[in-house]
């Protein structure tokens, strides 16, 4: 699969995560934080790469707005929402401001970015990259 289409896939599998926590139809926990609880990240946006499922999928990937580490039971997770990209798709309108949990033990790397744009600008320019390296290798 070409990076441009993992790009895809990921931001495809951020959309239906989305959806699946809007469907749940209930709000999620508030968790207990403290000295055993959570972290902060402010306002900063996060890209966060997470562990394939199996051998045969790929890593999974999400980005999300208002993060905190927070406990839920005994395990961490990473809780987020989904931001508002500025799509005008239905996924996109519906999933936006969704609110996310990922355990932390499924996640191989986090990137913050400072703003929304400063996000958007990464990935358009890691597209860009992957599709002048499918270019490059095409005969």
């Amino acid at each position: 699969m070409s990076r441009a289409g993992i790009w895809a896939v990921g931001l495809c599998g951020l959309l239906v995560a989305g959806s699946y926590v809007l469907a749940q139809g209930t709000a999620a926990p508030k968790a207990a934080t403290g000295e055993t609880g959570g972290h902060s990240f402010g306002k900063k946006i996060l890209y966060v790469v997470t562990r394939p499922k199996d051998s045969h999928s790929e890593a999974g990937y999400a980005v999300y707005e208002q993060a905190e580490v927070m406990k839920l039971g005994g395990p961490s997770f990473l809780m987020g929402k989904v931001p508002d990209w500025g799509v005008d798709d239905p996924v996109s309108k519906i999933t936006k401001g969704s609110v996310v949990w990922t355990p932390m033990s499924e996640i191989l790397q986090i990137t913050e970015f400072e703003t929304l744009d400063k996000a958007r600008e990464f990935f358009e320019l890691a597209v860009h990259a992957a599709s002048e390296a499918e270019d490059d290798s095409a005969p």
